[in-house]
């Protein structure tokens, strides 16, 4: 007798699961791919319009810069305050990036796993199997969830690098206003 011949519910289950693990892996390569190339468009355009806004107000005489708040200091302090936001909002999109190419390498590892375990179902139900299958299952269920992970490092950074971002723009706003 055959391991899904004992064990047949085990067996749909788990085809079941592997289906599930590579249409996940699939969509997380996919969803890798596609957000490592908007991060690179997103980080030049913001390097760029940066640069541009910061040319434009302090530019020629600075009536523009003077005219919303910015003096000498204060475009020294916004300018710092936007390279710094820029500096966590890399490492935060380096983070990120990290944790998704982790997270498609775990998917994947769970797709082999279950192709592996499935295959098993088709070995006899004796000792040596039944423990080849036993380590297979512990080794599946051993694996890390994906599609759920999460990077501190990430989320600190970006909420760093948006409060950044934003006393750069309060600096001068507050000067005009007060």
């Amino acid at each position: 007798m055959k391991i899904s011949e004992r064990l047949p519910v085990n067996l749909t289950m788990h085809k079941h699961e592997r289906e599930v693990a590579d249409a996940e892996y699939r969509y997380l390569v996919q969803r890798r791919d596609e957000f490592s190339q908007k991060i690179r468009f997103g980080t030049l355009a913001l390097n760029a319009g940066s640069l541009i806004a910061l040319l434009g107000l302090v530019g020629g005489e600075g009536s523009a810069a003077i005219w919303l708040g910015f003096t000498k200091e204060i475009v020294l302090y916004s300018a710092i305050a936007f390279t710094v936001g820029l500096i966590f909002s890399g490492i935060s999109i380096n983070a990120q990036q990290n944790l998704m190419m982790k997270e498609s390498g775990d998917a994947a590892q769970k797709a082999i796993s279950l192709n592996g375990l499935v295959a098993r179902y088709d070995g006899e139900h004796n000792e040596e199997n039944n423990a080849e299958y036993g380590k297979h299952m512990n080794a599946y269920h051993e694996m890390p969830l994906t599609g759920f992970q999460y990077s501190n490092l990430a989320i600190w950074c970006q909420n760093f690098a948006g409060g950044a971002w934003l006393a750069g723009i309060l600096m001068p706003l507050g000067n005009a206003l007060f």
